[in-house]
This record gives C-alpha cells, sequence and structure tokens, in this order.
C-alpha cells in the first residue's frame, strides 16, 4: 500500500521501498535459516552434554556403590545412603543451576536438584532416552542390571536465549552491508533516474503548438522507448487534430465568404429599393441566402460531429426509425416541389451510431430532393442481411458524369452548372 503512494510523490523513493523490502525479505530469510542452524547446532551439543553429565552420573554412581559392596558386603547399597561421595555431590549441585537431575533407586527418588519440573517414575531407559515436559528437555538413563536411573534436563528458554544470541551476532553484519548497500542503490537510483529529468526537460522545451520535434528513441535509455513513442505518437494525433482544425477553418471560412457577401449585396439592395413590390422580391430573395447559409452551416456542424472523436457509443440502430425522422423534415421541401418521397423494403438492424447515420442518410436524401426535378420521385429501398443491409436512393435528377463521380465525395464539391 505504501509503495504505490511513494511511487506517486517519487519516483526514486518508490524504487528505493520496493529494494528495501526485497531486501528485509531476504534478510528474514537469512535470518530464519541462520536461527535453523544455529538452533540445530546448539540442540545437538546441549544435547550431547546432558547424554553425557547422565552417563558421567551413573558411572560415578556405580563406583561408589562398587567399593560399598566391597567393603561391607552385607549391606548393600540403598537410598538410605548417598550413593555419591559428597565432592561429587557438590559437583552435580553447581550443575544444577540451570539444570537439573534426578536420581531413582528401587522406584524412590534417592537425589533431586531443586530446580526443574516433577517427573514421573521413569521406567527401564538403556540406551538412554530424551522426552520434553513443559519447558525442560530431559534425558533419562539406566544404570545396567538393575542399578539407579537419572533424569538430566536443562531449561530450553536457556538454550533459546543463546540461540538467539548467536544468530543475533551472525547477522548483525548482514544488517550492516545491507544499509550499506542501500545507501549505494539509493545514490544508483538518483543517479540512474537523471535520464527522466533530461527527458522531461526536452519536452518542456517543445513549442508550445505543432509541429513538434519528434523524440529519437537511441538519445534515450532503453527504458525510455515506450515512452518515448508514446509522445511522439501523442505528439502525431495533436498534429493530425490541428490540421483537421485548419482545414476545417479554411474551408467553412471558403464557403462561407460567398454565401455571406450574397447576403450582404441583397441586403443593401433591399434597403435602397423605394418600390414596396420590388421591396419584397429583394426581400425573398434575401430570405432564400439565408436557408442556404443556415443550411451550409448545419453542412459545416454536420461534419465537425462527423470528425469530432471519440464518436457517441454504439447502439442498436433501426434504419426505417432513421428515415422516419428524415422524412418529416424534408416532407415540406418535397411538397412544395411536387417531389414525392417512397420507403421500400423491411428494416435494417445494426449497431453503430444513430446520429451518424442520421446525417449520412439525410444528406443523401436532401441532396436527391434538392437535384430531382418538380414532381419528380425520390425511392428509399432497404435491403437487409446478416449483420447490416444496404440503403440505396434513387431519384430521377440530372445524375452525374463518370467525371462528376469520381469528386462526387469530396468536401463541398458541386457539380459544374449547379
Amino acid at each position: 500500500m505504501l509503495a504505490p503512494l511513494l511511487t506517486r510523490r517519487s519516483l526514486t523513493l518508490g524504487l528505493a521501498l520496493r529494494a528495501l523490502l526485497v531486501v528485509l525479505l531476504g534478510m528474514a530469510l537469512i535470518s530464519a535459516a541462520a536461527g535453523a542452524a544455529v538452533s540445530g547446532v546448539v540442540n545437538r551439543g546441549f544435547d550431547a552434554q546432558l547424554r553425557m553429565g547422565a552417563h558421567m552420573l551413573i558411572s560415578l554412581m556405580s563406583e561408589e556403590m562398587a567399593a560399598r559392596r566391597a567393603a561391607t558386603p552385607q549391606r548393600p547399597p540403598s537410598c538410605d545412603r548417598p550413593l555419591l561421595s559428597p565432592e561429587d555431590r557438590e559437583a552435580f549441585s553447581d550443575f544444577a543451576r540451570w539444570r537439573m537431575f534426578r536420581v531413582w533407586y528401587g522406584g524412590r527418588v534417592c537425589w533431586t536438584s531443586q530446580t526443574g519440573p516433577d517427573l514421573p517414575a521413569p521406567q527401564h531407559a538403556r540406551p538412554g532416552r530424551f522426552a520434553r515436559i513443559g519447558g525442560w528437555r530431559y534425558y533419562t538413563l539406566s544404570a545396567a542390571d538393575g542399578g539407579p536411573v537419572v533424569q538430566v534436563g536443562e531449561d530450553m528458554h536457556v538454550r533459546r536465549r543463546i540461540v538467539m544470541r548467536v544468530a543475533a551476532e551472525l547477522i548483525a553484519p548482514f544488517l550492516l552491508i545491507a544499509a550499506l548497500l542501500m545507501a549505494v542503490l539509493f545514490q544508483g537510483l538518483r543517479a540512474g533516474l537523471k535520464g527522466l529529468d533530461a527527458f522531461s526537460a526536452r519536452l518542456a522545451a517543445q513549442n508550445d503548438r505543432p509541429p513538434f520535434d519528434m523524440l529519437r528513441e537511441r538519445d534515450w535509455p532503453r527504458e525510455l522507448h515506450p515512452l518515448a513513442g508514446s509522445v511522439n505518437r501523442l505528439f502525431a494525433r495533436i498534429e493530425a487534430g490541428a490540421q483537421r482544425e485548419r482545414r476545417f477553418i479554411d474551408m467553412a471560412a471558403h464557403q462561407l465568404r460567398t454565401p455571406l457577401a450574397a447576403l450582404s449585396i441583397e441586403a443593401q439592395l433591399a434597403a435602397r429599393e423605394g418600390d414596396a413590390r420590388a421591396r419584397g422580391g429583394r426581400l425573398a430573395g434575401l430570405n432564400a441566402s439565408v436557408r442556404r447559409v443556415a443550411a451550409l452551416v448545419d453542412q459545416l456542424l454536420a461534419l465537425a460531429y462527423v470528425e469530432a472523436a471519440p464518436r457517441g457509443p454504439e447502439q442498436a440502430v433501426s434504419a426505417r426509425a432513421v428515415l422516419s425522422e428524415i422524412f418529416a423534415d424534408q416532407a415540406p421541401v418535397a411538397a412544395r416541389r411536387g417531389v414525392e418521397l417512397s420507403l421500400e423494403g423491411g428494416d435494417v438492424h445494426a449497431r453503430g451510431d444513430a446520429r451518424a447515420l442520421h446525417l449520412l442518410l439525410a444528406n443523401l436524401i436532401d441532396n436527391a430532393v434538392k437535384h430531382a426535378p418538380d414532381g419528380g420521385e425520390v425511392i428509399i429501398a432497404l435491403h437487409p442481411h446478416a449483420g447490416g443491409g444496404v440503403a440505396t436512393v434513387v431519384d430521377s435528377g440530372p445524375g452525374l458524369s463518370d467525371a462528376d463521380k469520381a469528386r462526387a465525395f469530396e468536401r463541398f464539391w458541386r457539380a459544374p452548372g449547379a
């Protein structure tokens, strides 16, 4: 959660944090491995000490008991008399400072340290065996020929403290090395990311408007090649958009210049006309010019919509429904000239931009009505097929020559004499 936040604030800190997380993960794994290795070594060593202590205790008691049997054969050794000499007992009392021992003989505890948990009466254990109660690990060993049974144990907390201390001493140098590596890595990241500063400076030095200087990938590190390509594509889209705007403005100015000049002339002539009937004719011409300018503005707006990006969302479109709207708009114009509009065929359903389809068909039908002779006919036929269909517009107008057909889709082009 912290890395994305730092990446937004500082790319260097974000990368350094990710590297730190990797280092910390590595240190955790190293610590776990070191702890396991140290724990294994320490446990084996201390288990060996427990075995050695148990065997030593059995050996000392066996010697003492053998000496007593030789001296007083009529009194066999028992728990009523110490099984060890005073010197050996004192030595094992020092042994029990953080360990424990129990000596069993004849089913009774003959001698015990004050440390360690209560242990159950042992069974015969030769060879010895390890067991664990609570936080203590102990070793049980039986003497031969039904002699004493000893239990020697150790507090596992002591072992863990030793393991942690040894592991910490082993890991401390690695922590220091990791800190030094992180410092060097951070400085290396700062130096390596200076290429981004140069990249930003190059972008800041670009022109405020097209044309832009494209970025050459070979001028930048390999890691910045995708970014340079994206910036170049963005520049290309901006320049293409600016060119479309310039062409649109030039086209609009060219197309509107003549109609506006005609409007100005008609207005001046109407203002100078003294005869009311003549003035009415001038005003009718002025009104027709206004309609032509309005139609031209509508075409320009339609062109701007078609070229705009992004387009509207795709939706299910019914061609017959779109044509019904267009017929409603064209009906007054067609009625004045006696042009008959008719729709044939089934409906065509497709997915797309309903407004773009409306503009397309409206331009075709408007052109057909405009060029059809008075009393003529305009037929729109729909031919549906899987996934779409075909719409044909047939009129009784003059048509186009082969040369004019080649230019029919040029913007605002009109045939000679139109």
